[in-house]
């Protein structure tokens, strides 16, 4: 089978390994599609992820986490249904995955098709910023940065009920596809002067709750800036490196700002874990994979609309011609897609 490896920075190779064998607790999945984190896996690719930099990981590594697959085969413990059907999961970019049956995965309901579904893992981040922000019916809410994460955002304030979702980009493609998805408003701050734009819109309030979506320290100042006298900043963008903002603006507004971190809380612990989950669910509410099943939900029903962010879509062989055109920044993409 082919597996996606990157072997150091810059150099990212597709492998031939064995098909894998699944036990009696265990089914087999056979890759369709699989989607491009381009903040995570670029990190990957260009050497810059800060656990590699800090010695807490190393290479080489498999990536990625956004995968939709047939059941090709099951063990004698599983249930039968299950042979045939295609689910989402968080597996890697390899041919066959492997799959407990206490692991997290979705079964696509025959409806969707499943290139639909490969946003399901970002919507739960984004269902995590949006509990994380307290966004509540009739709030006013400003996205700084509309990539996929950006654009996922918006698409969930607005089912939490928000009144008015602002979209703030520099790419005018990008702003035009969050009209296109039911963003209220949208800026180029290129084009106009940001306050003068969200005041405009908000009567010279500011909106009640920012959120940075774009992964950089002027991201985090724009989302500060936008924000009313006592709002609240959301930092949704994974920062690795430092970022600063006006401690005059952070002052005078008493802003409370608060940090996202992946899809909630127990992100990495499901195995080692899964016998205290069940205490835990009494005081956290949404974990991690109470998040990804509402996030599969959203997209399920159409709340969460993910087949219409895909942008490019290539064969698995062509993986690194797709990590290099993200690397470039010379083509306008969001996401993007590999074909088995």
């Amino acid at each position: 089978m082919k597996k996606v490896v990157i072997k150091k920075a810059y150099e990212l190779v597709v492998e031939d390994a064995d098909k894998p064998q699944i036990s009696e607790n265990q089914f087999l999945v056979k890759t369709l599609f699989t989607g491009i984190s381009a903040g995570t896996e670029l990190m990957w690719y260009k050497g810059t992820n800060p656990g590699l930099i800090s010695g807490r990981c190393a290479y080489p590594a498999q990536v990625g986490y956004e995968h939709v697959g047939e059941v090709v085969e099951i063990g004698k413990s599983i249930d039968k249904t299950l042979l045939e059907q295609k689910i989402f999961s968080l597996s890697p970019h390899q041919e066959y995955v492997v799959m407990d049956s206490d692991k997290d995965y979705c079964v696509l309901p025959e409806r969707i098709r499943p290139e639909e579904c490969l946003c399901t893992s970002l919507t739960a981040t984004a269902l995590h910023t949006v509990h994380r922000s307290g966004i509540s019916i009739g709030d006013s809410v400003a996205i700084v940065g509309l990539g996929v994460l950006g654009q996922l955002i918006g698409q969930v304030a607005k089912s939490a009920g928000a009144s008015r979702v602002i979209g703030i980009d520099l790419v005018d493609s990008k702003l035009e596809k969050a009209l296109e998805l039911g963003f209220d408003n949208v800026i180029n701050p290129k084009k106009i002067e940001l306050d003068k734009a969200v005041n405009s819109i908000t009567g010279s309030y500011g909106v009640d709750i920012a959120i940075e979506a774009a992964g950089n320290s002027a991201a985090v100042q724009s989302a500060c800036e936008v924000c009313r006298k006592s709002g609240k900043v959301t930092v949704a963008g994974f920062q690795s490196k430092p970022f600063q903002i006006s401690g005059e603006i952070f002052w005078s507004k008493e802003l409370t700002i608060k940090a996202v971190r992946a899809a909630g809380p127990l992100w990495a612990t499901k195995n080692k874990l899964n016998h205290v989950r069940d205490d835990l669910y009494e005081y956290i509410r949404w974990d991690c994979h109470e998040n990804f099943k509402e996030a599969f939900r959203l997209v399920a029903v159409g709340k969460v609309k993910g087949a219409s962010l895909i942008t490019h879509k290539f064969k698995i062989d062509d993986i690194e011609k797709a990590y290099k055109m993200i690397d470039s920044g010379k083509e306008e993409f969001l996401h993007v897609i590999l074909e088995w």
